[in-house]
């Protein structure tokens, strides 16, 4: 009797290993991967370019300067030239930026000469759009017909600040359009002295070269 109640535990012990062997294992879920989409476009590396607009603005007479006693506008089509550089992270673009430009000014009483500037640019880089924000040191010579008597040209140094958009034609041009105002204070002497803001529209062309060595 003993061996029988043996043989049938021994039977069902083993009948129920074979079942539990082909039961599912469970396995825990694999972690989700957060999924982080990387820009196509690259705006890192290198770049030169024209650009092209109009500048207006008033210089405002803070004592008698020579032979004025208003306020003068100062306006004209401008063209010149800009280089600089951007690195990328993820969206994040950021730059630096310089510039100058020849004003073609309109008033020959109190007229701009050129324009320069040493710029940051941050912005957001959107595929092939980049939008950004810029600021920095401006820069300026202003003639006078009646400074010193003789038109001698004044420079001045202030702030520029404004913003842009670019579309990245191909990997290595750009086109755009940048708005920058600048603010000069107390140019000239301190008996006869002028303070100018200068607004400016420009359209711009680029060509980058960071692409073209792996950038």
């Amino acid at each position: 009797m003993k061996r029988v109640l043996l043989s049938t535990a021994a039977i069902a012990l083993l009948s129920g290993m074979a079942y539990a062997a082909d039961l599912p294992v469970l396995e825990a879920p694999a972690p989700a991967e957060i999924f982080v989409p990387t820009p196509v476009a690259n705006w890192s590396g290198v770049y030169l370019g024209v650009h092209g607009g109009y500048g207006w603005g008033t210089a405002e007479i803070g004592a008698e300067f020579g032979n004025f006693f208003d306020d003068a506008d100062v306006e004209g089509g401008i063209i010149g030239g800009q280089v600089g550089v951007n690195g990328q992270w993820n969206w994040f673009v950021l730059g630096a930026e310089a510039d100058g430009s020849a004003v073609l000014t309109e008033d020959g009483d109190a007229g701009a000469n050129w324009l320069a500037s040493a710029r940051l640019r941050a912005g957001v880089g959107l595929d092939r759009v980049l939008l950004y924000g810029t600021g920095g040191i401006g820069f300026a010579e202003f003639e006078t017909e009646s400074y010193n008597g003789d038109g001698d040209g004044v420079v001045g140094v202030g702030w520029v600040a404004g913003g842009g958009a670019e579309f990245m034609v191909t990997d290595n041009v750009t086109i755009g359009a940048e708005y920058l105002h600048y603010e000069f204070g107390d140019i000239g002497d301190p008996d006869n002295n002028f303070d100018v803001d200068v607004d400016v529209i420009r359209g711009r062309v680029n060509v980058k070269f960071g692409s073209l060595f792996g950038g």
